[in-house]
């Protein structure tokens, strides 16, 4: 059962019913948010009460075995084998005029891309990668390609004006693309007027929720994507839920899960490491980490207002916004989360990767660490980010320290066979990227991914509506 219910700052919205009960004779509801974030008690005559709607899922097909891929003719370069999945991916790409090669983080996507491009006719090739990944893709084309000279590498923030008609645009980590209102988008969107052919690569098509699909949906099937269609893709295939800051897509539409996922499976390559490798194993555990009571209590509570659609969601009595009092709870961590490094990894000759999303937090535990220690930050040259992760995947160094958005996606780590967490992202795809970092082709040991949870605070909360996220995900990638 749902109820809606009106909070004192005059905001209405629609929670879950735990319970209903008795206390010193008046009627109480306990409440939940959708996401799972918070609960409360009200009493009940505060709330209208609704019941669930009754939703009949789409009938599901009954599946049929799926067809043996047809493997093209491929050259490479002397030297280079392909795994069987890189044969496949490679083979789609060429078939297509526009695809996306949706292979889990570590599966080689950069290395089909090359292959594929150089087994086609065309003479322009154009990547378009995050700057922290230009680097890579200069080095990966120089190892990889046949034919090096007709690669053009950019990043999502120089962008070229025109491509020639002939060219192959090549979108790496295309989920950049996934904001219709985003300048780059609109320049990618010209972009892929002109191409002759669109290929996108990425781990994570969505990483937030269901509207992450629409644009990258738009670009494969070759329509123009719109405000009005936006909305339209909303009402199909989320659930919408109206707030004082406007409508809100959230969740799946389950009676609609089938057709978009049959709209996926015919431009979307999707592979798992556990299909197609013998990856070892990745374990998650969650350190409990003490910090200040008032601290966890206000960064609660912030949290819950934020993730309720209250913009900068401002503590009153201090004046502090939420995005401050996450970057206090984060340097809060830093002294338990050293002791933590100290105790396990201390007396070994382990490397570690560590991750956190404030600069002042990667700042502190790279002081603290010291000479056997780099960090990658947004503000680290594309030369210094490389000439770091040589360092540290050579062991030079022990540790490497990188900031989940800069460093989450793109590079090779697997010398490390541990990685700590001492902050985490809003977005889960941002925090399963920078995982594996770690787990990827090359990586022969069981992953360790510890998270340090500090206790009753925006962790605890920020965890379940990850877990929550993800599961959702999962549900329309699966």
């Amino acid at each position: 059962m749902l109820a809606q219910y009106t909070s004192k700052a005059g905001r209405t919205d629609t929670y879950t019913v735990l319970s209903v009960f008795q206390k010193l004779g008046t009627e109480y509801v306990h409440l939940e948010s959708r996401d799972k974030s918070f609960d409360f008690k009200v009493p009940k005559s505060a709330v209208k009460l609704i019941e669930h709607p009754k939703i009949t899922p789409r009938p599901t097909p009954t599946p049929t075995p799926p067809p043996i891929p047809t493997l093209l003719p491929i050259t490479t370069r002397p030297g280079i084998t392909l795994f069987e999945h890189q044969k496949i991916g490679v083979s789609k790409l060429m078939s297509a005029k526009r695809f996306l090669l949706n292979d889990d983080m570590g599966l080689g996507k950069t290395l089909q891309a090359i292959v594929a491009a150089d087994n086609t006719e065309c003479d322009h090739i154009i990547v378009v990668c995050p700057a922290s990944l230009v680097k890579n893709w200069e080095r990966e084309v120089q190892k990889f390609s046949l034919r090096e000279r007709k690669f053009y590498v950019y990043s999502y923030g120089k962008i070229p004006n025109t491509i020639s008609s002939d060219a192959i645009l090549i979108l790496d980590e295309s989920h950049y693309c996934k904001n219709l209102k985003a300048q780059r988008t609109q320049k990618i969107l010209k972009l892929c007027q002109t191409a002759s052919r669109v290929w996108m690569l990425t781990g994570t098509v969505l990483t937030k929720n269901v509207m992450d699909a629409y644009v990258p949906l738009s670009i494969l099937y070759s329509s123009q994507p719109s405000t009005s269609g936006y909305f339209a893709f909303g009402q199909r295939y989320s659930q919408v839920r109206a707030s004082r800051f406007g409508t809100k897509f959230e969740g799946v539409n389950e009676y609609n899960l089938p057709l978009l996922k049959e709209q996926l499976s015919k431009v979307v390559l999707t592979r798992k490491k556990h299909e197609v490798l013998d990856l070892p194993a990745k374990i998650r555990s969650v350190i409990p980490i003490k910090v200040s009571p008032a601290l966890a209590e206000e960064s609660a509570e912030l949290f819950e207002r934020y993730s309720a659609g209250e913009g900068l969601a401002i503590n009153l009595k201090s004046g502090k916004a939420f995005g401050t009092v996450r970057k206090e709870l984060g340097v809060a961590k830093v002294k338990a989360g050293l002791d933590y490094i100290k105790e396990q990894f201390g007396e070994s000759d382990e490397s570690l990767v560590i991750f956190a999303y404030h600069r002042d937090v990667v700042q502190a535990i790279e002081t603290a660490l010291g000479k056997d220690c780099v960090s990658i930050t947004g503000d680290t040259s594309i030369n210094k980010r490389q000439e770091y992760v040589d360092a540290f995947q050579s062991g030079k160094v022990k540790y490497i320290v990188l900031n989940i958005i800069a460093g989450g996606t793109g590079l090779t780590l697997t010398r490390a066979t541990n990685s700590i967490f001492f902050e985490v992202d809003v977005t889960p795809a941002s925090n399963l990227q920078a995982e594996d970092r770690i787990h990827r082709i090359g990586q022969t040991g069981t992953c360790n991914i510890h998270y340090l949870c500090a206790e009753d605070s925006l962790d605890d909360r920020m965890f379940a509506i990850l877990n929550k996220k993800t599961e959702d995900i999962n549900r329309v990638m699966s």
